[in-house]
């Protein structure tokens, strides 16, 4: 059990900033956040202050970070590019996969599915990059 915490937590820390501040840029708009609420089929207004969602975005990016690197470090040795590899089966196969089987039951849009879901793929794959390649 002691393997539960045996971490890098420079690269935990490193690579959950780096999800949340990607999350920061895609949610924004210089990117997708007109798109983005347009397909949520809400007002900007009546998202209100995103401070509370920030705070539990950044919780559970914290949290994924950790999964990552428990997963990662007991693979056998990988590069950065294993890392990007690893990340993109990992973010279309489990993330994006499990995405569209809850948009098949909540008939929500294909443009919210793609915003969000690309996002995790994205998010995914740079925080396993960040992990492999700080081993």
């Amino acid at each position: 059990m002691s393997y539960l915490f045996e971490f890098n937590w420079l690269a935990v820390i490193t690579a959950t900033v780096a999800g949340f501040l990607l999350g920061g840029l895609w949610f924004s708009p210089l990117m997708f956040a007109d798109r983005w609420i347009a397909a949520i089929g809400k007002t900007p207004e009546e998202m209100g202050s995103p401070m509370r969602s920030m705070v539990l975005s950044f919780i559970t990016t914290f949290v994924m970070s950790m999964a990552l690197a428990l997963i990662i470090g007991r693979l056998p040795d990988m590069t950065a590019l294993g890392g990007l590899r690893f990340g993109v089966v990992l973010g279309v196969g489990v993330n994006l996969m499990g995405m569209i089987s809850d948009a098949a039951f909540t008939k929500s849009s294909r443009e919210l599915l793609w915003i969000q879901g690309s996002y995790h793929v994205v998010m995914v794959t740079v925080m396993s990059v960040v992990h492999a390649a700080w081993r």
